[in-house]
């Protein structure tokens, strides 16, 4: 029941919240750029990311202390709590603000690990690392914490690549807290759980002024918040205790941007430019290269997620042989389709000097 209300509390402050944020941002003239990443028409506001954490913040927290507290507050302590949302509420910080005075790129790296550091204060560590089962755990020992630090901060940047498309970055963020959500419930984690419904009542809310044509972006700010959130949720303990992160799940869920944010990073270093220098090679924008629409291309990558999705259930609420043959097969099938993206789009690029030779002579 409690998940069911922070839910529905979150999607409707959402909503109201980012509406009127529209109206502000409107009046105030505060309009997103284009860049080599971003490409849009006409003015739209980019502040839709602070509807979605002023929700998450008071529904969470007010669900928290209304149906949790009392009885768990020995095991999930206000200073647990209050550690991950200090956290989740410096990076947001960080982003909207890089959103309206562009902060450099080293100084905003420090912030983001500070951020992290601040989660971490609060006790969500990854101690052990888990991939099938039991016997292929590995203890991080000393490297617990920088691994933590990394994998939150790494999450916040790989969301924040992916958003350059409407409705992207918070759909791909819904449906893997939608799911984690629901193994919390399954796996009796009630932390996990509540604030994996609320996050995604919160961008649910958002999702109806951003989905294609978007009327709002969440902007910097936003995406950071959605990466380190859904970064945090397969981390949290469970009654207190240090239980194996099973690392498979919450990278199946998050293939899409983990994959997109190697990728650029690999081309990056390849090319010598800096992380930081935006490009238009992302995921969605192959697709939309390929000829697909922005509502097709978002419809591609929401398939993609909604595999991985549900090889991820069946993966952990089956307990039979076909468990890692579904998640595996998922696996190849979503790898076999972004290379055959990538190789179609070389042999356009290939293909298209021949094309101009043709016509000039």
């Amino acid at each position: 029941m409690d998940v069911i209300f922070s839910a529905a509390g979150a999607f409707a402050l959402s909503a109201v919240l980012v509406r009127l944020l529209i109206g502000l941002a409107r009046n105030r003239s505060w309009y997103d750029w284009t860049d080599e990443r971003k490409a849009h028409d006409g003015d739209i506001p980019f502040l839709g990311g602070l509807g979605i954490s002023v929700s998450f913040f008071i529904v969470g927290l007010g669900t928290f202390f209304l149906f949790h507290y009392a009885d768990q507050g020995r095991v999930f302590s206000f200073w647990y709590m209050a550690a991950i949302l200090a956290g989740l509420f410096l990076i947001h910080a960080t982003g909207v603000f890089d959103d309206f005075r562009n902060i450099p790129a080293l100084r905003k790296l420090l912030l983001q690990i500070l951020a992290a550091g601040l989660i971490v204060a609060g006790g969500p560590v990854i101690r052990t690392i888990q991939l099938f089962g039991p016997a292929t755990q590995l203890s991080l020992g000393v490297f617990a914490v920088p691994f933590t630090v990394a994998w939150i901060v790494g999450m916040g940047n790989a969301v924040n690549l992916i958003d350059g498309m409407d409705g992207l970055a918070g759909g791909v963020v819904f449906i893997a807290s939608l799911v984690l959500g629901v193994l919390a419930v399954a796996e009796g984690n009630p932390l996990t759980a509540l604030l994996a419904f609320t996050l995604c009542g919160s961008i649910a809310g958002f999702l109806v002024f951003n989905l294609p044509p978007a009327k709002i972006f969440m902007g910097d700010g936003g995406a950071l918040f959605l990466g380190y959130a859904v970064a945090v949720l397969p981390i949290l303990s469970r009654g207190g205790a240090a239980v194996p992160v099973p690392v498979l799940v919450p990278i199946s869920l998050l293939l899409v941007p983990i994959a997109d944010i190697v990728a650029a990073v690999i081309r990056r270093k390849s090319r010598g430019l800096p992380f930081h220098s935006p490009d238009r090679e992302h995921i969605h924008h192959k697709l939309q290269d390929a000829g697909l629409s922005v509502p097709q291309a978002l419809a591609v990558i929401y398939g993609f997620c909604g595999l991985m999705a549900f090889s991820v259930l069946a993966f952990k609420l089956l307990h039979n042989g076909f468990r890692l043959a579904i998640l595996s097969g998922a696996w190849v099938a979503v790898a076999l389709a972004v290379v055959m993206l990538y190789r179609h789009q070389r042999s356009d690029l290939q293909a298209a000097p021949d094309e101009q030779i043709a016509r000039t002579s």
